[in-house]
């Protein structure tokens, strides 16, 4: 409810796809029930004067807005134009812009106008803009490692009902996936968070006697 509460698609997208993986690896059979119940709630938007009320409020405005109002002059359009001058830049600037500069940086691409965000919505694009091709790989090379690790120890430590494993695991996929539609450096330090707790080395459970 606090995805839809925001009015931002992009947490709601990543809670979305991280459901979808937990029911994939844990509840196949159930999915296509969920699916058939997911189809009848936006029935129930759709054809209901409740649904017609809901649609109307300015957060499910927001979240539907590309198909409403044509988003590719909204945020979505913004997102690409984005992901273009970040591309852009990489090639430009291998070893990085500095610090804060993805702005300044972006907007001397000569693109059709000047953009006032700060940050690319993408915290891959961000590192790798400003502070270089290395550090872009070196999160990516850190991802990979714990996502691995991370689905590694949910695995081994199944059995175990106290086990942390499972929630690190799936907030860490939500939490990645939001930081590569939305926010920047700062708002990814609860990613970080979560991957120093993947990364202890003692077990996060309790011990079975």
């Amino acid at each position: 409810m606090l995805a839809f509460a925001t009015g931002s698609r992009g947490p709601l997208l990543s809670l979305f796809i991280t459901l979808f993986v937990f029911f994939i690896l844990n509840y196949i059979k159930l999915l296509y029930k969920v699916i058939i119940l997911f189809v009848a709630f936006i029935g129930v938007l759709t054809f209901t004067p409740i649904g017609e009320k809901i649609l109307k409020s300015d957060a499910i405005d927001r979240v539907t807005m590309n198909i409403k109002h044509g988003g590719s002059l909204k945020s979505t359009g913004a997102r690409m134009d984005f992901t273009k001058r970040s591309i852009s830049l990489i090639s430009d600037y291998p070893f990085g812009v500095g610090c804060g500069n993805w702005q300044t940086a972006a907007n001397d691409k000569k693109f059709n106008y000047v953009i006032a965000h700060a940050y690319p919505h993408n915290l891959f694009f961000e590192l790798t803009n400003e502070y270089g091709v290395l550090a872009g790989l070196l999160f990516l090379f850190l991802i990979l490692h714990i996502f691995y690790l991370s689905f590694i120890k949910m695995k081994k430590n199944r059995s175990n009902i106290t086990s942390l494993y499972p929630l690190l695991f799936y907030a860490l996929i939500f939490l990645f996936l939001n930081t590569m539609l939305s926010g920047d450096l700062m708002d990814g330090r609860i990613l970080f968070v979560f991957i120093s707790l993947i990364l202890i080395n003692k077990p996060l459970v309790t011990d079975e006697k």
